[in-house]
């Protein structure tokens, strides 16, 4: 409820979303790719999301639009059974005795 509560807050634009409040994560990526077809009057058929996974793990400072217009961060996943090393942005065997692993945030 939280979530739901700092995103009316800040008028829909939160420094980063967590994939986890979502109930289809398809539908609020495709949401990116029709919001940004709308913007530039261009079919979304033409236009795709481009992924980078960040060296830390939630975006907390406010998205300046006017650099980046089209960009958002999320965070929120985890990874069962591997973990991510920041340094060399691979993925890795899990040393430890865990079973799951947070994922950094990514640049969408």
């Amino acid at each position: 409820m939280a979530f739901w509560k700092n995103l009316i807050k800040n008028n829909g634009q939160l420094p980063s979303y967590d994939l986890a409040s979502f109930f289809d994560v398809n539908q609020f990526l495709y949401s990116l790719v029709q919001n940004r077809s709308r913007l530039e009057t261009i079919s979304a058929s033409m236009i795709r999301n481009e992924f980078e996974v960040l060296d830390y793990y939630e975006h907390t400072e406010p998205v300046n639009m006017a650099l980046e217009q089209y960009v958002t961060y999320v965070h929120g996943l985890w990874l069962e059974g591997a973990d991510w090393d920041i340094e060399s942005k691979l993925l890795v065997d899990s040393n430890k005795n865990e079973r799951f692993f947070r994922f950094p945030a990514i640049r969408i």
